[in-house]
């Protein structure tokens, strides 16, 4: 299928250029300062890092898959998980020309646990997701993965089949915060004094941007109907060693689910 509206875009100049519209608008940031100790049980909140601390009325938490494993808050709703990404050597237009990708699309798989591919401006081929790696405990684990890195190689042979002679160059990867309904989350503590902007699931680009002005308007007590949307019962996720068990169970279901897919492909192109 082919989806007219909608596109893709690159990430690091994305943030950047926000960075610059932050700063522009008079927002401080503080760069390489590790929080160390929120406390937010009176006000006004403190925030402590090692060399200083920030006070104010009001705190927003937006460091999602980072929440439970650096500040240890929200440890019971959203469980952060490794997802290794990669890019090909450059292409030659005789090499484009050969798979046919003419109107450079980024294109995504209908897989459970889905792949994606995209072309990047100097004619390399980027992509990533499928494979994801959760650390017991909720901990970050290594993001060097040489097990992850073969099967996206044997993958990647597999999906483009006539760039035999086009190779993987390089890996890295980054941490995703996952919940169990697979919805952001947005709420506010009882005080109304922390609000949370976190669990995006893998989407983070465009919901965490769709959840700016969400943030914006619990800050300065405005009514927002996508805020009420959001709202639901959340269901705690089970202490350790069951969250490890119940992760591992569902991405091993998921990989069986997209092996049957993947049988059924090739059957059907056989």
């Amino acid at each position: 299928m082919i989806e007219q509206s909608g596109g893709h875009l690159h990430p690091g100049k994305y943030v950047l250029a926000l960075r610059q519209a932050a700063l522009d608008a008079g927002v401080r940031i503080f760069e390489d300062s590790a929080v160390t100790a929120i406390e937010d049980a009176a006000s006004p909140i403190v925030v402590r890092t090692a060399t200083g601390s920030v006070t104010a009325e009001k705190l927003v938490v937006a460091t999602n898959a980072y929440t439970p494993a650096t500040l240890g808050r929200m440890r019971s709703k959203v469980f952060p998980v490794r997802v290794t990404l990669f890019r090909t050597a450059p292409l030659t237009a005789a090499q484009w020309q050969r798979i046919g990708w003419d109107g450079r699309e980024a294109l995504y798989t209908a897989h459970e646990a889905m792949e994606n591919y995209r072309p990047q401006a100097d004619g390399r081929i980027s992509g990533g997701s499928k494979w994801v790696q959760y650390g017991y405990g909720s901990t970050l684990t290594t993001g060097h993965l040489p097990e992850v890195f073969a099967q996206w190689r044997a993958l990647f042979a597999q999906r483009f089949p006539e760039l035999p002679d086009v190779g993987i160059e390089s890996f890295w990867g980054g941490w995703i915060g996952l919940t169990l309904d697979f919805l952001p989350l947005h709420q506010a503590n009882a005080r109304g004094t922390v609000f949370h902007g976190i669990g995006y699931n893998g989407h983070g680009i465009a919901q965490g941007t769709y959840a700016g002005p969400m943030l914006a308007d619990q800050v300065l007590g405005r009514p927002n109907a996508e805020v009420d949307l959001f709202r639901r019962r959340l269901f705690p996720l089970p202490p350790e060693p069951l969250r490890w068990l119940v992760l591992k169970g569902i991405t091993a279901m998921l990989d069986r689910i997209d092996n049957r897919v993947d049988a059924d492909l090739q059957k059907g192109s056989a």
